[in-house]
């Protein structure tokens, strides 16, 4: 049947993806629906992503068809305790806020998380609720996680996980709430596995609020890293949605990069914290004003002084060393991003092999190299590609952290400490509310915080002050 994809089919199919599920494809998405598409005839037995475009728009389409493709192009990336600072204004301001207030009366708690892809996200709520309520086996808490993508939730409902799922976690998340699974997996511990139920559901198309599937009179909700996949009718009648399902005073959370991108109309704006989240009105408070987006980590500052790098590794000389790029949609790297965060480690090896040889000189490619090749047990080999990464590119902070957590965890805390004060030195020269590139949301203070808990002796030699 030819292995092209004409226009006509790929519109056809994302006017179909958009109509049943919310996602939208513009055409500079075609690329990622090209290849979900492939994907999936692969599952169903197709000859290719031409044929079961074909097929997919004819009346005669299997009904469950839709899912199977959904699944395919719904891959989240996550993992625990992602944006440090929204989950710290949710443990250290909104939860203990909601907890006085319903101590002397119902004691009970409902969140729900939208968009919970494989669940690391419902069981670090689970985990803060945990931390917060010492007395909680006497609440009534409802955490209902929900999503589209049915995989996705199966392996939620397992709760075993690999280190992939812990990068940049702190090290008592994964001692205290998880229990070794086989030679290279965590399994959820039994006290966080009860609080969460997940469910099935599409945001554009199911009903919600409502009482049956557990959606309505909510004290909180989490949306993070979804709204930007809908087209802007579908995220505001999404924000409608939730500002129904909120009880007055609930909290809709979603992801930084996501707050401008509506209006978010009938919300109050409000800060806790370090976090910027939105609250349905309860006629105790005014709105406040949202600052604009924090700034993220990415040109590189030629005017400061610079780290001492690790010894040059063997990369391409013959072009100028540049920072870090964002990976396209549909270019290896993203596909790297895609496979590696779905426990795929050799198809994401071979994809950020064919991302470096495509652009050599963008060390983003050497750094997911160097994870992927850590997740895979070769730390020496990944140590090579943390150190490609820095040579390209003294200012990228993510290969230093990789580097020395990798040294300290093997009990070289001397090498550890200068990877570490590196890294400092290049975070400290930043906005503490700067997100840091290819760190997952993380900013500037609270990887700096990350660092110093693990290596108190660390130190840039130059703070902020100067000098």
């Amino acid at each position: 049947m030819g292995t092209e994809l004409p226009t006509v089919l790929l519109e056809g199919v994302s006017r179909v993806i958009e109509r049943r599920s919310g996602l939208a494809f513009p055409p500079e998405k075609w690329p990622e629906l090209r290849k979900g598409l492939s994907d999936a005839s692969e599952m169903l037995g197709l000859t290719g992503a031409r044929e079961l475009a074909e097929r997919f728009l004819s009346p005669a389409a299997p009904t469950d068809w839709t899912s199977v493709l959904l699944d395919h192009l719904t891959i989240g990336e996550t993992y625990f305790f992602r944006e440090p600072d929204a989950l710290e204004g949710i443990e250290n301001s909104i939860l203990p806020g909601l907890v006085r207030a319903r101590r002397d009366g119902s004691r009970s708690l409902r969140i729900w998380s939208a968009g919970c892809s494989t669940g690391e996200e419902p069981y670090t709520l689970s985990m803060l609720l945990l931390r917060t309520i010492p007395d909680i086996d006497q609440w009534d808490i409802s955490l209902l996680a929900t999503d589209l993508n049915t995989e996705s939730l199966e392996k939620a409902r397992k709760g075993v996980y690999t280190a992939w799922s812990f990068r940049g976690t702190p090290g008592w998340v994964r001692d205290g709430f998880f229990r070794q699974s086989g030679e290279h997996g965590w399994s959820v511990a039994p006290a966080v596995r009860k609080l969460v139920r997940f469910e099935r559901l599409n945001l554009c198309t199911d009903t919600f609020p409502a009482s049956w599937n557990s959606t309505a009179d909510l004290d909180l909700i989490l949306c993070r890293n979804v709204l930007m996949y809908f087209a802007p009718d579908r995220i505001e009648a999404v924000l409608r949605g939730f500002l129904a399902a909120l009880v007055p005073g609930g909290y809709l959370v979603v992801s930084a990069n996501e707050l401008s991108m509506a209006s978010f109309a009938g919300f109050e704006r409000v800060e806790r914290g370090k976090a910027f989240c939105f609250r349905k009105p309860s006629g105790k408070a005014g709105p406040s004003v949202l600052p604009s987006a924090p700034a993220r980590i990415g040109r590189r500052r030629t005017d400061l002084p610079k780290p001492q790098a690790d010894a040059p590794a063997p990369v391409p000389s013959d072009s100028p060393r540049r920072p870090a790029t964002a990976p396209e949609p549909g270019s290896p790297l993203a596909a790297a991003r895609r496979c590696a965060d779905g426990g795929r480690f050799d198809e994401a090896a071979l994809h950020c092999r064919a991302a470096i040889e495509r652009d050599p000189m963008n060390p983003a490619g050497y750094y997911l190299y160097g994870v992927v090749l850590q997740e895979k047990g070769d730390s020496t080999s990944a140590a090579r590609e943390f150190r490609r990464a820095i040579y390209i590119d003294p200012e990228f902070v993510a290969p230093y952290v990789s580097l020395g957590q990798m040294l300290h965890a093997s009990g070289n805390r001397s090498e550890a400490r200068r990877h570490f004060s590196n890294a400092l030195a290049i975070l400290e020269r930043h906005p503490d509310g700067d997100v840091v590139r290819e760190s997952g949301g993380t900013t500037v203070g609270a990887l700096a915080a990350m660092i110093r808990s693990i290596e108190p002796d660390a130190n840039s030699g130059h703070g902020k002050g100067g000098a």
